[in-house]
């Protein structure tokens, strides 16, 4: 009696073609029925957690996977199989495991050291991550989205120089990659390289017009850059693809805060903090535009929340000492009699608080341009006339007879 210890070619055929034509239920059905006939057969195994994968059935397409490792230990496939299943898992350290025994039975795998360095940046073991994403460039040298993850891992360890370069790459091996476009915004936006970063957020956004987060950092980036109207429309633009957006929201409310609209302002904070109570941007957010308004209790009432939810935060504390200090002099001011021009504070009140502000071009020409002395050259104490001293002391550069603010030029003035 000849009794099968295989299934025959054409099985297994039919369940490779339902596979990859994506009839999954027909490969299943095959793949178990090869699988209880045949429980040895390693090919049915690795078939049938595939299967399982697609469909959604995580765990149990780990115990196939697994089943197909331990009857072909030798394959390095099935260790790349197991790997991804575990990776979406969420466990990272197996799933590593998983990707390195697979390079180690197969060292060219380039897509095991990509997918190797996707497990390792998530376990933010970042150095060891762009080793692998660089390993896998070297053997797949045109492979788009190995050297956009690489851009992702740089930019995460400050290498922004070497995350730009990586994105361009990317772009260059995939013009149409529109994430690869929008990472390469961050990167040029937190070099300070704004016009790029505009460019490459709308070239996103022309790629993958839903792309919200794309939306809401070209908004940053314009209102970085003075382009309030513009800034205004891509929050809202943010927020029509997501609703639930508070940081898009947040930032609206600075945006029409700082185009004098402050209705729609306290509006825009108040909905961020709604859907996020403990958002302290918000609440910082809030704090300004009700000082701006006058009505400093407000104001003292959202800072001081701000505060609490981030009470590391030297700019929120820099902004509630501001209006501690300004609510005091007022009180005192009540208290005393008006001994001391309330106008001489009120030039705060449109901006209260100015952190980053971009320096005129030529304000700091200007500057240059200006007579000057080394400071260890300056007279000192006792050795000019009655009545002059000079008690500056250091290396620096100063100016010579104190005139910085009496200079000329309407710069300096203004």
């Amino acid at each position: 009696m000849n009794i099968k210890k295989s299934p025959s070619k054409l099985q297994l055929k039919t369940l490779l073609d339902h596979y990859q034509k994506r009839r999954y239920n027909d490969a299943e059905t095959l793949a178990l029925t090869i699988t209880q006939n045949f429980p040895n057969h390693q090919f049915a195994w690795k078939v049938l957690g595939a299967v399982l994968g697609q469909t959604g059935r995580k765990s149990e397409a780990v115990d196939a996977n697994q089943t197909a490792v331990a009857l072909f230990p030798q394959d390095a496939e099935a260790h790349y199989n197991l790997g991804n299943t575990l990776k979406e898992l969420g466990r990272l350290d197996e799933a590593a495991a998983s990707y390195k025994q697979a390079i180690a039975l197969k060292s060219d795998f380039a897509e095991a050291h990509y997918n190797l360095g996707i497990a390792l940046q998530e376990l933010g073991r970042l150095d060891e991550a762009a080793a692998s994403y660089k390993q896998a460039i070297a053997l797949k040298a045109d492979y788009a989205e190995v050297h956009s993850n690489l851009g992702n891992t740089l930019k995460l360890l400050g290498r922004l120089d070497e995350a730009v370069d990586s994105y361009t790459q990317a772009i260059a091996l995939k013009p149409d990659y529109a994430e690869a476009h929008y990472n390469l915004g961050i990167a040029l936006q937190e070099l300070g390289r704004l016009d790029e970063a505009a460019a490459s957020y709308t070239q996103a956004i022309a790629l993958k017009s839903d792309l919200a987060e794309a939306h809401n950092n070209l908004g940053i980036t314009l209102q970085e850059l003075g382009r309030l109207e513009e800034a205004e429309a891509s929050y809202k633009q943010a927020i029509a693809l997501k609703p639930d957006y508070v940081e898009a929201h947040s930032k609206l409310g600075d945006t029409l805060q700082e185009l004098g609209r402050l209705d729609e302002a306290e509006a825009s904070c108040r909905q961020a903090i709604t859907l996020k109570p403990d958002f302290a941007l918000a609440h910082y957010g809030l704090s300004k535009i009700f000082y701006i308004m006058g009505n400093e209790d407000l104001a003292l009432k959202s800072i001081m929340q701000a505060n609490s939810i981030e009470s590391k935060s030297k700019e929120y504390k820099l902004m509630l000492s501001f209006i501690e200090a300004r609510k005091s002099h007022k009180e005192n001011e009540a208290t005393v009699g008006d001994t001391i021009n309330p106008g001489a504070l009120t030039g705060l009140i449109s901006n209260p608080l100015v952190i980053n502000r971009l320096v005129e071009a030529e304000l700091i020409t200007s500057l240059y341009e200006m007579n000057s002395i080394q400071l260890d050259k300056t007279k000192r104490v006792g050795l000019l006339p009655a009545g002059k001293i000079d008690a500056r002391f250091g290396n620096g550069l100063v100016s010579p007879d104190f005139n910085l603010f009496e200079d000329a030029r309407s710069i300096i003035q203004k």
